[in-house]
């Protein structure tokens, strides 16, 4: 199992917070397990995560 899991499904709990974000620069493997309606191993609700990417140059 992934050491960071607990992170990913509950940061809030661990931390002692109200919510959490991660940011990713891309969607992380496990999202599907974790994020979303029909996640079979579901992330609490106040737990999520954000990808980003680097802005286009101008």
């Amino acid at each position: 199992m992934d050491r960071g899991l607990p992170f990913l499904l509950d940061t809030p709990a661990i931390l002692g917070v109200p919510a959490s974000v991660f940011a990713y620069r891309a969607t992380p493997a496990l999202a599907g397990l974790l994020y979303g309606p029909d996640a079979p191993l579901p992330a609490v609700e106040t737990q999520g995560f954000v990808t980003v990417e680097p802005l286009p140059a101008t």
